[in-house]
Parts: structure tokens; sequence; C-alpha cells
């Protein structure tokens, strides 16, 4: 997609698209089981930061999850740096 129409009626689209998927299956989910928690399967890095999707999801969803894997420990992050190292007896 090179031109501005295309990028826009692609976008469109994929709006009209999700609307509709997560409206079909919430509708179905309901019908069967009022009292079941929606959720939506993990999202990606690559669709965290679709405002679109997690709009639309949203809309329908009662739990999102977003995972996000690495090879490693990232600097700074609130990962395996911050675990708390306490034991039971630190309690005491």
């Amino acid at each position: 997609m090179e031109s501005p129409g295309a990028k826009a009626d692609v976008q469109e689209f994929t709006g009209i698209f999700l609307e509709e998927y997560f409206h079909l299956v919430a509708e179905a989910f309901r019908r069967h089981d009022r009292i079941t928690c929606s959720s939506a399967a993990g999202l990606q890095p690559g669709t965290i930061n679709n405002e679109q999707l997690c709009r639309i999801a949203g809309k329908y969803l009662d739990v999102m999850s977003f995972n996000y894997y690495t090879n490693g420990v990232d600097k700074g992050s609130s990962g395996a740096s911050t675990i708390d190292r306490r034991t039971p007896d630190d309690a005491k």
C-alpha cells in the first residue's frame, strides 16, 4: 500500500471487520453464558499499539491481556530486577 487512500481504505475495512468480529463473538458468548468474562487472547507487541484494535476490542471484552516477550531482562523494566525476594521468614 503506497497511497494514503489505499491505507485509509484498509484501515476502514479493518475497523469494520474487527467491529463485526468482536460483536459476533461477544453476542454468541452472552447468548449462552451471561456471567462468564470474555477475554481476548493475549495481544502481542505488534498489536498492543494498534489503537483501533484495542478500542474496538475493549467495547466487547471484559478482560484484555497484553503479552510482552523478550529474550532477556530489559534494563530499567519492572521485570526480574524488581522481583520481591522476601521469604515467609522475613514477615516475622
